[in-house]
């Protein structure tokens, strides 16, 4: 299991505890009228899968049902990084990359995916107003410096050629190594921003792209 931030770690165990109020009350013995769903946190059948051997939630003691949501949890914040989808993926998982099923309440339920979301978040004490924690690795990392590294190699593959390779006159080579010398000091502000705001992320538990965007807007 992956060892989270404090911060990340608080804000996930309030949201099993807004998740498993809102489906059931509390009640670990709780089973739904209309589908297979059962246990404190409603899980169905097939989703359930025989987890820790017991054909349904329902039959779990509570400490099992509480550790399988845990697992869940931590592995939808280690696929998305984000806490709305974490919650939306417990309603449903298809709506998380999905806006228009993120807008539609599906059939015997009476939320959309947006709107459940918003309530666990909203019970669990968690405002989508505020920069939210942020766990260094994460799939956030990957998207910042993902880019960036592609950004870097693309233009490396494309200069490189160019001004190493053939014959060109003085005037040609003058803006050659001006292009160059200003494309090296774009890319040394980019890539000293970046340590930064990812450095900054790491102390603060801030999501860079959040972090970004405050730059970006002056604010």
């Amino acid at each position: 299991m992956t060892t989270l931030a404090p911060a990340i770690e608080s804000q996930l165990r309030a949201i099993q505890a807004a998740i498993r109020q809102t489906e059931s009350g509390g009640r670990y013995d709780a089973r739904s009228s209309t589908s297979s769903a059962s246990g404190a946190y409603q899980y169905i059948d097939s989703t359930w899968n025989n987890y820790g051997g017991f054909a349904r939630a329902v039959d779990a003691p509570p400490e099992v049902q509480d550790r399988r949501m845990w697992e869940d949890l931590v592995r939808r914040w280690e696929s998305y990084g984000d806490l709305t989808s974490v919650a939306m993926a417990h309603y449903l998982p298809a709506a998380v990359a999905n806006p228009v099923l993120a807008s539609q309440v599906p059939a015997g339920n009476r939320l959309t995916p947006s709107q459940y979301a918003a309530t666990i978040l909203d019970r669990a004490g968690i405002s989508t107003d505020q920069p939210l924690a942020y766990t260094p690795g994460s799939a956030t990392d990957q998207q910042t410096g993902v880019p960036l590294m592609i950004a870097g190699g693309a233009a490396l593959g494309w200069l490189g050629p160019r001004f190493f390779g053939g014959q060109i006159d003085a005037a040609k080579r003058a803006v050659l190594e001006g292009a160059l010398v200003i494309g090296l000091y774009v890319a040394l502000v980019l890539g000293a921003l970046a340590i930064i705001v990812l450095g900054l992320s790491r102390l603060t538990g801030v999501d860079p792209r959040r972090a970004l965007s405050t730059i970006a807007s002056g604010g």
